[in-house]
């Protein structure tokens, strides 16, 4: 569907339930209409080199993909995938008269007052709540499917080195200390990777690479009575199959990018004492090296973004690179 065609769509479309207020929220890869019940994710027409949504047939396949991994930790939260149909200037999502035209992803709308990110910003997340979270991965975790893909050392330093492609922007917007932040972090990215090329080769075959969420940051995260985590990677395996400490170093990373190192440590001591089964999967040097990943992987993301924005739009983003890389600069990747 075009932009035009999803725009008609939110404000003359019958949808499931209540839907007096509707509202759309556009994402790099998607758009996302929200009703007062339901939110219905559409997937862009697309081919990128991680992707392809090019095919009305592969944005269903990427729905029911989405659908069924985020079940795995928030299975009341995922509905299923809905047809969009589409007859005589008329527009629906379910079942009836019309023409299939896309597909949506059905979700359950919780309280967005409740998203983890903005209660760390009003300081309202408590330790009881990262115990909660430390207990439902680790769980998640040891369920998880194992994988053992071949290591490439180059090409982990090339994913981590990737950051230098936004170095000539960083320095002309954030100052040579930043770029000079960029360079240093590449070149000890690239000794570690070298130095610990044993130790990950191990992790391989010590089950520690396994299919997980991929993208767990607050923002991904509802502190409910239980916890819900979602909007787990479907769009590309590689990305949630992963070392569970690239996993864990996430959500770490993003509480320390916080301002919440306590809840960072208080996290791992909980999350340690869930996996007793899995003797040697912490590795401390390791997960600093992921957790630099992290912070460089964000930094990354915002500073593309802020490429294409302007004004205050820009000046927002800029800070989140500034703070990103500030944070990468201080994990040791030795």
């Amino acid at each position: 569907m075009t932009k035009e065609e999803v725009q008609e769509l939110v404000e003359k479309g019958i949808f499931p339930g209540k839907a007096s207020e509707r509202s759309l929220i556009e994402t790099h890869i998607s758009r996302v209409i929200l009703t007062d019940d339901f939110a219905f994710k559409l997937k862009k027409p697309l081919e990128l080199h991680f992707l392809d949504f090019s095919s009305l047939e592969k944005r269903k396949a990427s729905c029911e993909i989405e659908c069924k991994l985020n079940r795995r930790l928030a299975a009341d939260m995922y509905l299923g995938v809905l047809p969009v149909k589409a007859e005589n200037g008329k527009w629906r999502v379910g079942e009836g008269p019309g023409k299939i035209v896309d597909y949506a992803l059905w979700m359950k709308r919780l309280d967005p007052q409740r998203q983890m990110h903005l209660l760390l910003q009003k300081g309202e997340v408590r330790h009881a709540h990262i115990g909660q979270l430390a207990r439902q991965l680790a769980a998640f975790h040891l369920k998880a499917e194992v994988y053992k893909p071949a290591f490439d050392v180059e090409k982990s330093k090339n994913e981590f080195n990737d950051l230098a492609s936004v170095r000539e922007f960083v320095g002309a917007k954030l100052g040579n200390r930043f770029a000079d932040i960029i360079d240093e972090a590449v070149r000890k990215s690239d000794d570690f990777l070298a130095s610990h090329a044993k130790l990950l080769a191990e992790r391989l075959s010590s089950g520690f690479i396994r299919d997980v969420h991929g993208d767990l940051h607050a923002g991904n995260i509802f502190l409910l009575e239980k916890p819900v985590i979602f909007d787990c990677i479907e769009f590309n395996d590689a990305f949630r199959q992963i070392d569970l400490l690239n996993e864990i170093a996430f959500f770490c990373m993003d509480l320390e990018a916080h301002g919440r190192e306590d809840l960072s440590q208080y996290f791992i001591q909980k999350y340690r004492d869930e996996m007793q089964q899995l003797p040697g999967l912490f590795h401390e040097a390791l997960f600093a090296y992921y957790k630099g990943y992290r912070a460089n992987v964000r930094a990354k993301v915002k500073a593309l973004a802020a490429m294409q924005a302007e004004g205050e739009e820009q000046a927002d983003l800029l800070r989140e690179v500034k703070g990103y890389l500030q944070l990468l600069s201080l994990y040791p990747l030795t």
